[in-house]
């Protein structure tokens, strides 16, 4: 029960030894790319918003890039999935794994982004850089009116859109399609294009999701606000005041179930997120079987035309396909029993809230100086913790699913019940296995498949097991 967890101890402990610091390296070029092509996009978002929509992505793919680089580094440490699925040599199928790896991460991850408030963080600091670069352009244009020594009143530039704003509606949904559509094509015709085909199909793909995570945002945002200005909603709050008041144990009971909720899912969520996003970049998560549906509206499926079967099908495959490695992540996480998942929670937990504290201790190591030195030194200090935390974090979901392959392996292994040793005499009234005319060795055939000509059919049950006696 409890080898598996030790096992993710030891493999994390051997990947931040010998990988640590190419991780921390990969996360640090990330960040600063993330940092630089933000700056870009916001300059150009001030000027036009629908061009900084369309590259807004560029800045969470160089996020993503580094999360991808930091997982596939990681692979020649992890003893089981390198059995399952050794590594590539070629480099060319190094790239293709790669691209393969970014494409299907794009969901669990955007996902993740959207969830823990990463995306409002750079859609938020995206804002703050268009309006301070409106800000620059309306102060030169001011000076430049002052110098020109003009008498006429200044009028500050008609810019049409508030700054940072995103274009939410029509706009994006149009948008949407197209990237969507383009993305489908290219998935089905984009081979010819090599690598260019890939790279485009990563944009299209992080493009369609972050303008649906958006605009899915933007719809709760409404929902909430009109939900909570309903009648219902304010006799509701009026009914748990009264309660608050009149039945404190009930109300004390009530919010303690709440607190205890979300405790729950703090600790569980975010370590089932990185762990889903580690088990779609490594792509061997153990696959669920799909129930067999039976119906009405099964039966109209089976007889619709094939044409319109397969479209359909290919649709629905292009839009559930995505989210698949995710289930298969908690079917894995499920299977790979409570110990081990248990065991990495509780250390994800408690490396997540060390960075603040890392912080504190990196700015009392280096001790007081002038503002100066803080301008340019105190973004490079807050950014050290941050690597040294996400590259903890990483390695811990890299170890526990190499651990959940290996523990769901061994469970299925018991399940399955001892093996024979080899060379093992076969138990009593076993029927014999059909043999080649003149063979030595029992022919091995598929469960149910058709014997070869020639082959003579052996007996069935040659000792009469199980036959009703007369």
């Amino acid at each position: 029960m409890i080898a598996p967890a030790l096992d993710m101890l030891r493999t994390a402990g051997l990947i931040l030894l010998r990988r640590g610091w190419l991780m921390a390296l990969i996360y640090a070029v990330g960040a600063a790319a993330q940092f630089g092509l933000l700056q870009v996009v916001g300059r150009i978002g001030a000027y036009d918003a629908v061009a900084g929509m369309l590259l807004l992505p560029l800045p969470i793919l160089a996020r993503l890039t580094a999360l991808v680089g930091m997982l596939l580094v990681v692979r020649g440490e992890l003893e089981y999935l390198g059995r399952l699925a050794p590594l590539p040599t070629d480099r060319r199928e190094r790239r293709a794994a790669l691209g393969r790896a970014l494409l299907g991460g794009i969901v669990p991850f955007m996902a993740f982004y959207l969830t823990w408030g990463y995306l409002a963080g750079d859609v938020a600091d995206y804002a703050n850089i268009a309006l301070l670069e409106r800000e620059r352009v309306d102060f030169e244009a001011f000076a430049e009116h002052m110098n020109s020594g003009s008498t006429e009143e200044f009028a500050p530039r008609d810019w049409g859109f508030i700054a940072g704003d995103l274009p939410l509606g029509p706009v994006a949904i149009g948008i949407l399609v197209v990237a969507f559509s383009l993305r489908w094509a290219l998935g089905r015709w984009g081979q010819r294009f090599g690598a260019w085909g890939t790279i485009a199909k990563i944009y299209l793909e992080a493009l369609w999701v972050l303008i649906t995570a958006l605009t899915v945002a933007d719809l709760v945002e409404l929902l909430t606000a009109w939900v909570d200005g309903r009648l219902g909603m304010v006799w509701l709050r009026d009914v748990t005041g009264w309660i608050a008041e009149f039945l404190a144990p009930v109300a004390w009971a009530w919010e303690s179930l709440l607190w205890l909720i979300e405790q729950i899912g703090l600790v569980l969520l975010e370590p089932a997120a990185w762990l889903a996003i580690a088990g779609t970049i490594y792509g061997q998560a153990v696959k669920a079987q799909a129930p067999e549906l039976s119906g009405r509206y099964v039966d109209r499926w089976k007889r619709l035309d094939g044409t319109i079967k397969r479209w359909l099908s290919e649709v629905w495959n292009q839009v559930a396909g995505r989210f698949t490695p995710i289930w298969n992540a908690v079917v894995l996480a499920w299977r790979a029993g409570p110990v081990l998942i248990a065991a990495y929670a509780f250390l994800n937990t408690l490396t997540a809230p060390l960075e603040p504290y890392l912080s504190r201790f990196a700015i009392g190591l280096v001790g007081p100086h002038d503002e100066a030195f803080w301008r340019v030194w105190a973004p490079l200090l807050s950014a050290v913790p941050s690597m040294v935390v996400q590259t903890v974090l990483i390695t811990l979901a890299a170890a526990a699913y190499d651990s959940a392959l290996e523990a769901r392996a061994l469970r299925d292994a018991a399940a399955a019940g001892p093996a024979l040793p080899e060379n093992a005499p076969m138990p009593a009234n076993t029927p014999p296995r059909p043999r080649l005319p003149g063979a030595t060795e029992p022919l091995l055939l598929p469960a149910g498949a058709p014997l070869p000509p020639g082959v003579p059919v052996p007996p069935s049950n040659p000792d009469g097991i199980g036959q009703p006696h007369g």
